[in-house]
C-alpha cells in the first residue's frame, strides 16, 4: 500500500489528511502474533464515516474537474497560426488541464489549466514522482532527462492543483514538461508562477484564473542530452497568458530561458519589464490562444496591457489611528510596539498590538502592520507564501482589527520593524 498525502474542505482553516489507494507490493513477512479477528462497534462506525467522507471526497473532485474541462473546451483550445504545426499536435484533457503535444519537439506547445481560489484552503502536499504516457506519439522518457543537466519544468504547475489529488499527480506526466535550467525554475519563473497566485489570493470577489503556459518551440534548437538520445528540444524562451474574465483583464509574460534571478525589490520591475499583451504575443510567437473570444473579449482582454491593475494588490486597512496596547494582562511579558528602539530591538522576542493593515508581499504572502501610526514604531509581520497554508486560524485578512501576539527575531525595516514568521504558533490572536 502506498500512502498519498491528500486533503481536507475546510471553509477557514487548511489542513491535510492521508488517503491510502492500493499499489501492486510484494510479500511481507508473518506477524509474530495473531492478527486481531474482532471489531469494536465504534472502530466500525468511525470506518463506515471515514470511508463516506472519501466517497463524498472523491465525488466532489471528479465533478470539479468535469466542470474545468467543460470550461476550457467552451474557451477553445489555443490554435497554432501554422497549419502544418496545427494538425500534428496531439491534443489531450488530463485532470484539471489540456495539453497540446509536440512530438518533433518531445513537450507541450502549450498547457492550458484553471487556478481555483481552493488552492488557499484545501492543501495537498507535493509528491513529484514524474512518468511517462507512452500512449503519445513521440513521448519523452524519464531516462531522457537524466544526467542532462536540466530539470523537468512544469507548464501547468503542481502548486496550482493542490486542491485535487488526481490534478496534482497528473501535472507530474511528461506531456506537461518542458526542460528548463534550475536557475529558471526555481528562481524567477518560480517567483512569477507564485505572483500570479497572490493575484488570485488577494482578490475576494475573484474566484478562478485561466493560465496558459509554454514553450517558445522554433526550428534549430538544441537537443537534450541525457541518458539516452533524444529529441526533446531545449526552448530559449517560455511564455505565460493569464486571464481574469470577471474583471476582463489579461496579461502576457515572455521570459528567456536564461533569465536570471531577481531580489523581491526587483520583481516588480522585471515583470513589467517581460509583460505585453495578449494580442502582441499572439503576433510574436503565432498561437491564438482563445479562438472562441467575442469580438468584445478579445478588445478589452488580449488587446490592452495595465500592469498598474496587476501590481495594485487591495490592501486592507482598518483606517483608523491605533495606540499601543498598554494592558499588561494582553501584555504579558511581551513588548508593545512603542517600546520598540533602535537600541533594543534585538533583545526583543515578542511584541503585542493590534493588526491595522493585511497586505501581500512583493514577491507573494501575506504582511500584517501592527499598529501603522506615526507616533509608534509599527512593526510588520512577513509570511511567505509558501509558509501561508501553516496557518489554521481564520484566514491571515480576517485578523484585521484583533490583538495579536508575534514572536521572533525582529530586525529595521525603514522607520519601523519587521519580523518573519513560518509557523502558526508563533502568531497568535489575543481578544
Amino acid at each position: 500500500m502506498k500512502k498519498i498525502k491528500s486533503f481536507s474542505v475546510g471553509l477557514l482553516f487548511c489542513f491535510t489528511v492521508t488517503l491510502v489507494s492500493a499499489q501492486p507490493t510484494t510479500g511481507i513477512p508473518l506477524p509474530k502474533a495473531p492478527l486481531a479477528t474482532t471489531v469494536t462497534r465504534e472502530e466500525l462506525e468511525v470506518a463506515t464515516k471515514l470511508a463516506q467522507i472519501q466517497d463524498a471526497q472523491d465525488k466532489w473532485e471528479a465533478a470539479q474537474l468535469n466542470l474545468i474541462q467543460s470550461k476550457l473546451l467552451r474557451l477553445g483550445v489555443p490554435k497554432m497560426n501554422t497549419d502544418s504545426i496545427e494538425v500534428s499536435l496531439q491534443k489531450r484533457a488530463y485532470p484539471g488541464y489540456l495539453v497540446g503535444f509536440s512530438a518533433k519537439h518531445g513537450q507541450p506547445q502549450w498547457s492550458t489549466h484553471i487556478i481555483r481560489r481552493d488552492i488557499f484552503t484545501i492543501c495537498l502536499e507535493r509528491e513529484e514522482n514524474f512518468f511517462e504516457d507512452r500512449s503519445l506519439n513521440g513521448a519523452p522518457l524519464l531516462a531522457q532527462y537524466r544526467s542532462s543537466g536540466f530539470q523537468r519544468g512544469h507548464m501547468a504547475p503542481a502548486a496550482d492543483f493542490r486542491w485535487s489529488p488526481k490534478a496534482s499527480v497528473a501535472s507530474n506526466t511528461l506531456t506537461n514538461i518542458s526542460p528548463q535550467s534550475k536557475a529558471l525554475n526555481e528562481g524567477l519563473w518560480a517567483k512569477l508562477e507564485v505572483s500570479i497566485r497572490q493575484y488570485l489570493r488577494v482578490r475576494d470577489s475573484l474566484s478562478e484564473l485561466i493560465v496558459v503556459t509554454g514553450p517558445v518551440i522554433d526550428a534549430g534548437l538544441a537537443k537534450l542530452n541525457g541518458g539516452l538520445s533524444s529529441h526533446i528540444s531545449i526552448p530559449k524562451q517560455f511564455f505565460k497568458v493569464v486571464v481574469n474574465f470577471q474583471e476582463q483583464q489579461g496579461y502576457a509574460f515572455l521570459m528567456e530561458a536564461n533569465a536570471a534571478d531577481v531580489t523581491d525589490g526587483q520583481l516588480a520591475s522585471t515583470l513589467r519589464k517581460r509583460a505585453m499583451s495578449i494580442d502582441s504575443l499572439e503576433k510574436q510567437i503565432g498561437i491564438n490562444f482563445f479562438p472562441n473570444l467575442t469580438t468584445d473579449q478579445e478588445k478589452n482582454i488580449e488587446s490592452k496591457l495595465d500592469m498598474d491593475s496587476w501590481f495594485a494588490i487591495p490592501g486592507v486597512s482598518t483606517g483608523r489611528m491605533t495606540l499601543p496596547i498598554s494592558d499588561p494582562i494582553l501584555l504579558g511579558n511581551a513588548s508593545n510596539t512603542a517600546m520598540i528602539t533602535a537600541k533594543n530591538f534585538k533583545n526583543v522576542k515578542a511584541v503585542v498590538g493590534t493588526v491595522t493593515r493585511v497586505s501581500v508581499g512583493a514577491s507573494g504572502g501575506m504582511v500584517l502592520s501592527l499598529d501603522d501610526s506615526p507616533v509608534n514604531h509599527p512593526l510588520e509581520i512577513l509570511i511567505q507564501e509558501r509558509d501561508t497554508q501553516k496557518f489554521t486560524q481564520p484566514t491571515l485578512a480576517n485578523m484585521l482589527g484583533h490583538v495579536v501576539r508575534v514572536e521572533g527575531n525582529l530586525s529595521e525595516n525603514g522607520n519601523g520593524f519587521k519580523v518573519s514568521i513560518r509557523d502558526a504558533k508563533k502568531l497568535v490572536v489575543l481578544d
